[in-house]
């Protein structure tokens, strides 16, 4: 027999699972969210971070540019660390191909930007880095330039630098191969995350009071708990902090849910000429919302 505390803990991934089916899968905020968080304190930095900049011929847009006039050759983090001025970043979803045709595309929207100066020559070309985002590594990718004869260098766990292509420093960043607690948000993106990944990004994103950063990770999370559901049950079943943890998290989307599942009930009983008393106290939906309701269903509520 399940003791009340396990009932209440499958409610509970109950009420995750159902918030997250609601949601729409944003896979590319997440990851802007997870790069963000995995800058840190790095974005004070930046002067400028512009998502979907639009390069003004044809419909293009770049994901994101990050402007900053500050020194990122000793920063420590792997990422920033190949930074310059002005850093594009391009990120592909898992299910978003990277073969040669589009990593020539996606260097053409780095040319692109450059000549979009309002005068000659306004952006300078070595002010520029391309930094392409990807869950999984792109090894045809990889082949393919090398046989072209191209130069690639792991220069980090999941950071690949690619050299002769075009007159602009570019890296890939496989964010499965990415190590270091600074990139933890980028780890749990993927299907298949470390279950110490998923634990420890749950204490993590408990401990946020930004508001700014609970929003990024609350993006992340989304992906995460849809990416690796039966690892997220299994660590609410295990242990209670992180039970706790994830209802803290969802609070705002758990009351929502409940809140919409009450009204709906309601709104059944009084279809079924329930008097109010009996629906409040069943529904825990107020007087005058019930009022509200029964007026906006051409329903008379039965007093008593």
């Amino acid at each position: 027999m399940k003791t009340n505390s396990v009932l209440q803990r499958q409610e509970d991934i109950d009420d995750i699972i159902e918030t997250d089916a609601k949601r729409i899968r944003d896979w590319e905020s997440a990851t802007y969210s997870g790069l963000m968080l995995a800058f840190g304190s790095l974005k004070d930095k930046f002067s400028m971070v512009e998502r979907h900049h639009i390069l003004n011929v044809k419909p293009r847009e770049i994901d994101v540019i990050i402007i900053s006039d500050a020194d990122f050759s000793e920063i420590d983090n792997p990422i920033a660390h190949f930074f310059r001025k002005r850093n594009i970043i391009e990120l592909k979803n898992p299910t978003e191909a990277l073969n040669i045709d589009i990593f020539c595309n996606v260097c053409s929207y780095a040319l692109q930007y450059k000549a979009n100066g309002r005068t000659v020559d306004e952006i300078k070309l070595d002010e520029i880095t391309l930094t392409i985002f990807r869950a999984s590594k792109p090894a045809a990718l990889f082949e393919n330039l090398q046989k072209c004869g191209y130069n690639i260098v792991n220069k980090y766990s999941g950071i690949y630098y690619i050299f002769g292509v075009v007159d602009i420093p570019i890296q890939v960043v496989v964010g499965m191969e990415l190590l270091g607690d600074e990139f933890l948000a980028l780890r749990v993106l993927k299907r298949n995350a470390l279950k110490e990944d998923l634990q420890n990004f749950i204490l993590f994103s408990d401990s946020r009071t930004e508001q700014s950063e609970k929003e990024m990770v609350d993006a992340v999370l989304q992906i995460s708990i849809s990416e690796n559901r039966e690892v997220f049950d299994e660590l609410i079943k295990e242990d209670e902090r992180m039970c706790q943890a994830m209802r803290d998290l969802m609070k705002p989307e758990f009351d929502k849910t409940r809140k919409e599942r009450e009204e709906e009930m309601a709104m059944e009983m009084l279809r079924g000429n329930e008097p109010i008393s009996k629906i409040e106290k069943y529904t825990k939906v107020a007087t005058g919302r019930i009022t509200e309701i029964a007026k906006s269903i051409g329903v008379k509520p039965v007093l008593g």
